[in-house]
């Protein structure tokens, strides 16, 4: 019961298309939120939820994905990617996060073979052919740890000498030794000086003045307590915490702003700045030039949801959004044939943003090889376009000091 969202969670699931739409939005939305603040178990179970309500969006099964890989649960993973790509076969993240999984499991064959079916549909991509480079280091080292393993093993098959055990003579105990060496008399306790009597079997003395103490205990003269009280080093004092931050930050040199100077959780929203921003960054008719004389693409943003804000908790600051962005797309070949959609960018909750291509029907389809290549790529054209004006804004963004 004290999870935030047991509500959503345990809700019945409305039979009503309208409600159901709302109540799936709703999931995402809160998925979204869990994954932004690494809440993965809640997340998980959100997205768990969203499924359950639709198990033909593929973008539910990616985000899944990423957040079990984050919670080390590698096979599940790869069963999330694997689904998604059933549904979207195109789809760069789910192939790289296919490999990313076998890579974990080990089965560095099959993640290679992964990471190049994804190259097959975004040729040149450089972030799954970095990561091909990544697990052919990893099977090299895996491959010379399981040699030098193996060498290990072979040697210590080798027959070798049994040791013979050493058997050493065993005398009869000399019992009373203390008291054979003094007649049978009580010996006197050893005294630690200064009139101290030393008990060294129980590791407790008596001092001067009858005080039974640690063996390791030492007295401080007068004299000696004097020259401590003067240098200030007397009984340590209760120092009250947020003073003693101050202070230090005081001597240090550093002067931090008035907001959040409890070091209590505090958010402001800025919003309306970044959708702004935004807004800047992509003036009506943005083109995007393509190589070898093919025809410019015009970009148009439609509309800007999800909030950001900045947030202050224990001295910590985090810039978070959560935005959409939906971008009208077209262009004309020179023999006058158009192709036109919207290409949707949708931040995961992880710095990164689920990509979605839209085609209109009314596209010619002498137009296709280029949209494949130009629009529907994550490696060339349109949407390294658009990815690095987004970035743009969220540099600004998190160059504010609040």
């Amino acid at each position: 019961m004290n999870n935030p969202h047991h509500d959503i969670l345990h809700a019945e699931m409305p039979e009503d298309p309208q409600k159901k739409e709302g109540y799936l939005n709703e999931l995402k939305n809160r998925a979204k939120g869990a994954f932004q603040t690494k809440d993965l178990i809640n997340a998980e179970k959100l997205y768990g939820r969203a499924i359950d309500c639709t198990d033909q969006d593929y973008l539910l099964y990616s985000n899944r994905c990423a957040v079990r890989l984050l919670m080390q649960r590698n096979e599940e993973a790869l069963r999330d990617a694997k689904r998604c790509l059933n549904l979207e076969p195109t789809f760069i993240k789910a192939h790289y996060r296919k490999s990313q999984a076998l890579q974990r499991l080990q089965k560095y064959e099959d993640a290679i073979a992964a990471a190049k079916e994804g190259l097959k549909h975004h040729d040149g991509n450089p972030e799954l052919q970095k990561l091909v480079k990544d697990i052919e280091t990893d099977w090299e080292a895996d491959k010379e740890k399981k040699a030098k393993f193996n060498a290990e093993a072979q040697d210590l098959k080798k027959a070798r000498p049994v040791p013979q055990p050493t058997r050493l003579p065993v005398d009869a105990p000399v019992k009373d030794a203390a008291k054979a060496g003094n007649g049978g008399k009580k010996e006197d306790k050893p005294s630690g000086g200064d009139g101290e009597e030393v008990n060294e079997m129980r590791g407790y003395k008596k001092t001067a003045d009858g005080k039974t103490t640690s063996y390791f205990h030492t007295d401080i003269s007068d004299e000696a307590k004097k020259l401590l009280a003067e240098a200030g080093m007397g009984k340590p004092q209760k120092l009250d915490a947020a003073a003693a931050d101050a202070d230090a930050k005081a001597s240090a040199g550093v002067t931090g702003s008035a907001w959040n100077a409890a070091g209590t959780f505090e958010e402001r929203n800025y919003t309306k700045y970044f959708h702004g921003e935004l807004r800047s960054a992509f003036p009506s008719d943005t083109v995007v030039s393509l190589p070898n004389d093919l025809p410019d693409v015009f970009l148009n943003l439609d509309t800007i949801t999800g909030d950001a804000s900045i947030t202050s908790a224990r001295g910590k600051v985090k810039y978070i959004h959560d935005s959409t962005l939906d971008i009208k797309w077209e262009f004309t070949t020179a023999d006058g044939k158009t192709a036109k959609g919207t290409i949707k960018f949708e931040e995961d909750g992880d710095c990164d943003y689920d990509v979605n291509v839209e085609v209109d029907n009314t596209t010619h389809s002498s137009t296709r090889s280029i949209v494949t290549e130009f629009v529907k790529s994550g490696g060339k054209g349109v949407q390294p376009f658009i990815l690095e004006k987004i970035r743009g804004v969220e540099k600004a963004f998190k160059a504010i000091k609040p």
